[in-house]
């Protein structure tokens, strides 16, 4: 049998549940004391009229732009810092010294005929991807290049920079004249414009491969119209396609970074 639910304000006796529950609610406040009705009532707010309702949004909205900028502010400065950290451990004596700067690395890729071929089976992107490929492969004790899972899309590279002079106090120097600049290396973290640029010129050393086989096979090529379409189809996708060098230095970006990051902790970097 069904236990009687009783309610504890009014006392009276309910069979079923729900409909207990329901009365208990109301029940309850009708029989609260005054002071607890008038606190009730207080707390009780006038509903605002649509100017007010768009003020109060427009304040809001204000309100989380601010945040946002400060919390967008925050991260940057933080990126910033934990860039700075990861260049000072690289450039510490810890830190092995590669064989070569990046610039004069990079000066020793040499285009293959095979490619040319990537490139026409597939495009310059890849073709690009091949050639990096082959040369991250090659047994170079220390790359001039890293990257770091904690840094995703950040590429550093080795590179030799010209320090400031140390200017003389007397002001009266005579600032044109020969100044000995000195040279060091060091590691920095590339931009965006001059990764865009190293692209570029790996793009040129195929693209000077490609004319120097199209010298060679002259003869061929204006042997029937199927070779000079074919030409045509390899001369354009040498010259970037439908893809722009901005897209393509992007795409290089990623694939590069993934085949040359590692983990910090493994490095010994704390």
């Amino acid at each position: 049998m069904t236990e009687p639910h009783y309610c504890k304000y009014c006392n009276r006796n309910f069979t079923f549940k729900d409909i207990y529950d329901n009365h208990a609610l109301t029940c309850a406040f009708f029989y609260k004391t005054k002071r607890e009705k008038e606190r009730d009532l207080e707390s009780f707010e006038r509903l605002p009229n649509p100017q007010e309702m768009y003020k109060l949004v427009q304040h809001l909205m204000n309100e989380c732009t601010h945040l946002k900028r400060e919390v967008t502010k925050l991260r940057t400065n933080a990126n910033m810092r934990k860039t700075r950290i990861v260049v000072d451990w690289l450039n510490s004596s810890a830190n092995p010294i590669p064989n070569i700067p990046f610039l004069e690395w990079t000066k020793q890729f040499v285009a293959s005929r095979k490619y040319l071929e990537h490139v026409y089976l597939r495009d310059l992107t890849e073709g690009i991807k091949m050639m990096l490929d082959e040369v991250l492969l090659d047994k170079v004790k220390v790359l001039p290049i890293r990257a770091f899972t904690q840094k995703p899309g950040r590429i550093y590279v080795y590179t030799i920079k010209l320090k400031d002079p140390v200017l003389d106090q007397d002001q009266n120097q005579n600032l044109d004249q020969d100044q000995d600049f000195a040279i060091i290396n060091e590691w920095t973290s590339i931009t965006v414009p001059e990764f865009e640029k190293w692209i570029a010129s790996l793009s040129k050393i195929l693209l000077r491969e490609f004319c120097v086989m199209q010298m060679e096979n002259k003869v061929k090529i204006f042997s029937n119209d199927d070779e000079k379409d074919k030409n045509i189809i390899f001369m354009m996708k040498m010259n970037g396609g439908k893809t722009s060098d901005e897209r393509r230095a992007q795409d290089i970006k990623k694939w590069l970074f993934t085949k040359i990051e590692q983990d910090i902790q493994e490095c010994e970097y704390v």
